[in-house]
């Protein structure tokens, strides 16, 4: 079984990932990490040096070669959906998406917002209609929305694998 995280940057995915493949003793990725891996260099660097293109593609690839793994829990970066590729492969998968109240959301995102390109010039107002453009998208692609609001990271996942159990 694969499980997939998808959610606005700072929606927790990766925390919560690394919880849940804990939990179910599953390998955990973080899409992000592995294609700064593939570049040698953070994602901020990707984007300046190379562009939001090429990082779409090599997240597009990332993304195929990891779905061919088993027993795998994959938190996503939050432009993951862009791409209809991308979003038929998760709509395929076991793909929870991660919502919750914006403000708290982007306060978290904006704590990193060196390692976040797309928010480099960013105030709430534009991290807000970044939300609502992708909000659809994120819905299309999920199996279930988790509402993440005053929950921590392991009742998160207990929520996540009680779906799947059941």
């Amino acid at each position: 079984m694969k499980i997939f995280l998808i959610g606005m940057m700072g929606s927790g995915k990766s925390s919560v990932g690394l919880i849940l493949s804990q939990k179910l003793n599953y390998t955990f990725y973080d899409l992000d990490k592995e294609i700064e891996g593939y570049f040698g260099m953070p994602v901020s660097d990707i984007f300046n040096k190379f562009g939001k293109d090429d990082f779409r593609t090599a997240e597009e690839k990332m993304l195929i070669k990891i779905n061919e793994i088993d027993n795998v829990v994959i938190s996503t970066g939050g432009g993951i959906i862009e791409t209809p590729e991308n979003r038929a492969i998760l709509k395929n998968s076991s793909t929870f998406y991660l919502n919750g109240d914006m403000q708290k959301i982007y306060e978290r995102a904006a704590k990193r917002r060196s390692e976040r390109p797309l928010m480099e010039n960013m105030d709430y107002d534009g991290f807000l209609k970044l939300f609502e453009d992708r909000d659809r998208m994120y819905k299309e692609c999920s199996k279930q929305e988790i509402t993440i609001n005053n929950k921590d990271i392991a009742e998160i996942a207990n929520e996540i694998i009680n779906y799947e159990r059941n």
